[in-house]
């Protein structure tokens, strides 16, 4: 890294705000602080246009919005597809340093190939890291017997791809650092403690005290609340 600002691109197939979720709002919030501290940022994926949602913050889309889910509310497996045959539309040009999710994985190898060419460090953030869980999410009575070791195994080797690894959690890190065998950084989601509290201080007592709004899946753990 140099003192001189830097121009970072952010892969993801969903850009907030045009989707809600976990990993765009994330990849929104960083590049507008990033886009704050003076270095120029891109967020790449899909997006109905390009913008400018803040200064030093453009959007460039590789193409339109897809279906990402499937009825069930899991991630369509042709949107990982999709998603990969995208990565060569990525604009690299002038581009120092590159920051993707490990979902939906197989974009990785086809980005890592990319960045290593141009020599661009990838930063590779994982969310989380299922392992064995994946019999479970996709069981073997529905989804036949080597389908979640197929799953399992794209996990694994897409450890392997980035110049670094970060994760969300300890947890996640533990588990990404003992296959990669290294130390893998924490970067937390920010959470904007003092605004929910002034927003719970403000509250209305007959609302609800919480409000849920996102896939009803086992893997967003509701029951914890």
């Amino acid at each position: 890294m140099t003192g001189r600002p830097l121009r970072w691109l952010f892969f993801y197939d969903c850009i907030y705000p045009e989707s809600l979720g976990g990993v765009e709002h994330r990849n929104y919030e960083l590049a507008r602080e990033l886009g704050r501290l003076g270095h120029e940022v891109v967020l790449s994926g899909w997006a109905e246009a390009p913008g400018e949602p803040h200064p030093n913050v453009r959007v460039e889309p590789v193409a339109k919005a897809s279906r990402r889910y499937v009825a069930r509310g899991r991630r369509s497996g042709l949107e990982a597809l999709l998603l990969a045959s995208q990565v060569r539309r990525i604009p690299l040009d002038g581009i120092d340093i590159v920051e993707t999710a490990n979902i939906p994985y197989l974009h990785l190898p086809l980005l890592a190939r990319r960045c290593r060419r141009r020599r661009i460090p990838l930063l590779v953030t994982w969310h989380e890291h299922w392992g064995t869980y994946w019999k479970q999410h996709r069981p073997p009575r529905r989804f036949g017997p080597g389908m979640w070791r197929f799953y399992a195994l794209c996990e694994r080797l897409s450890l392997r791809f980035g110049t670094q690894a970060v994760a969300v959690s300890n947890l996640t890190a533990g588990r990404v650092a003992r296959v990669r065998g290294e130390t893998v950084e924490v970067v937390p989601n920010g959470i904007p403690y003092a605004r929910i509290r002034a927003l719970a201080a403000e509250a209305d007592a007959a609302a609800p005290p919480l409000v849920y709004a996102g896939r009803l899946i086992p893997e967003k753990r509701i029951d914890l609340l």
